[in-house]
């Protein structure tokens, strides 16, 4: 039996927690709409569900948040590999009544050609979860049903149980297109979605706004939610899942309580208990808002206290603070109000020289660094911790996975060790200072490896957006740097 199958064995007998992919033929095929409006619909019908992102997105987890009233969280098999994904998806999963997992892209579209991590379709063989199958069927009928079929029948072990038709023309279309899909593959079509029939959201160069930015987000996730508890049979679609989970479970599954703290489910080898825990302050506003969920918490698990604060509005980091944490976001579109921000500036650089641990991803790499250049071609000067001045171009610079290995001992753990992380960004870093980068980094794209990013003092920042559950130590490294800090600081001031 192949290594798929077996998995496939074990998902079955181990996940049995009702859920179900939303996954779609192609990227903008509409199965963030229909996931996000069926988080909703089932929210509003009494199920308490948890939502899941497929793949390295900091966004959709938020509307997802906003459905469900519970904190959007990621599924991704390469960045975070299988164990951590099973365990997340259990922990997380056995605390409600259902999980929606909206896909990545297309079903099969995953980190390379010949390598399916990442992919909704491989989360749903390790999740042994069934995949509900959005069909954008806009100028074609029996076409759809050939579609359909080649989707269902191009991986045997995934389980293409329903379909869903999205930008349906009128109710006669839907019904000839739900008669092609159904005759060609044997699998029912749950609903369909008229062209025009929900709002359209907002998007910008990274794709859509983020919800905590749009004030009418709110009454739009509530317009989805009717809209979908409307156009698709819910209970059609609850007793497709349920069939899937209707397998026997296995008494050696995982259990509530396995993990050390409900905050993670992902082990840490030497959690700090002490009382005086190091305070991790972390960068979140408008400007730097891209955060995984669980990065958040394996950072408390490892022994932090996490406090929040605004390099835009706030005039300096938080007293308390031990460590900073600049992740990714939009900086290019608030360059004046970061660079006007002074005291602020000036007290990063303060604590950076002095030596504090400080962590930059992406957008907070552009932060760290000398100057900025936004969209329009205005320089801002930034933080001035790094070398390089950041440069916003007109078109993608970089997209995809890779694994990261650290050239020094830094904040994140000891020379050679990998993190896997994914990139994704506009701009570029002139006049970096290329005698002390931080990662080499390696990526199916790649045909060589590269030097990434830059390390200072004990700063460390690139373009990486890393998840620690690919290096559960990383969160505790860091943590324990912060401890350092404060110590370090405690001794020289008593």
């Amino acid at each position: 039996m192949c290594w798929r199958k077996v998995l496939l064995v074990y998902s079955k007998f181990t996940m049995q927690r009702p859920g179900f992919i939303i996954a779609g033929t192609h990227s903008g095929c509409g199965k963030s709409t229909v996931a996000t409006g069926l988080m909703r619909a089932f929210s509003q019908a009494g199920y308490c569900v948890q939502g899941f992102k497929c793949g390295p997105d900091y966004i959709d987890p938020g509307f997802h948040t906003l459905a469900t009233g519970r904190a959007g969280r990621n599924l991704d098999t390469r960045m975070m590999g299988e164990e951590a994904v099973c365990q997340s998806y259990e922990e997380w999963g056995q605390k409600v009544h259902l999980s929606i997992v909206e896909g990545v892209m297309g079903l099969f579209d995953g980190a390379g050609i010949r390598d399916e991590r990442g992919s909704a379709a491989h989360l749903a063989k390790v999740l042994g979860l069934p995949v509900i199958l959005v069909l954008d069927v806009r100028a074609m009928a029996r076409s759809a049903g050939a579609l359909a079929q080649g989707f269902s029948q191009f991986d045997e072990d995934v389980n293409v149980a329903g379909f869903i038709l999205n930008r349906v023309g009128s109710d006669r279309h839907g019904r000839m297109v739900q008669e092609a899909v159904e005759e060609s593959t044997g699998r029912p079509v749950l609903g369909w979605l008229k062209k025009g029939a929900i709002p359209s959201l907002p998007e910008r160069h990274l794709g859509l706004i983020p919800a905590w930015e749009n004030p009418e987000t709110q009454n739009c996730v509530q317009v989805l939610g009717d809209v979908v508890a409307q156009a698709v049979d819910l209970e059609a679609l609850k007793r497709q899942v349920d069939q899937a989970f209707s397998q026997p479970t296995n008494a050696t599954s995982f259990s509530p309580g396995r993990f050390s703290s409900s905050l993670s489910p992902f082990p840490l080898e030497n959690a700090h208990t002490t009382s005086q825990k190091a305070v991790v302050a972390v960068a979140r506003d408008a400007a730097f808002c891209f955060y995984y969920q669980d990065n958040l918490e394996m950072l408390e698990h490892a022994g932090a206290q996490v406090v929040f604060f605004s390099p835009l509005e706030d005039e300096c980091v938080p007293e308390q603070a031990d460590a900073l944490y600049f992740g990714g976001g939009y900086p290019e579109l608030h360059g004046l109000a970061l660079a006007k921000n002074l005291s602020m500036r000036r007290s990063i650089r303060e604590v950076g020289e002095q030596g504090m641990p400080i962590l930059g991803e992406c957008g907070g790499y552009m932060y760290l660094a000398r100057s900025l250049v936004d969209g329009q071609g205005e320089a801002h000067e930034m933080v001035g911790l790094l070398s390089g001045e950041a440069i916003m171009g007109k078109r993608l610079k970089a997209l995809g996975y890779c694994d990261a290995r650290m050239i020094n001992d830094g904040v994140l753990g000891k020379k050679g060790s990998t993190l896997s992380g994914h990139v994704f960004h506009w701009a570029t870093m002139k006049g970096l200072n290329t005698e002390s980068p931080a990662f080499i980094t390696h990526s199916p794209r790649e045909t060589q490896e590269q030097a990434v990013g830059e390390s200072r003092h004990q700063v460390l920042a690139s373009w990486v957006h890393f998840h620690f559950a690919s290096h559960p130590q990383a969160a505790e490294h860091f943590v324990q740097a912060a401890h350092h800090w404060r110590e370090s600081n405690r001794l020289t001031h008593l």
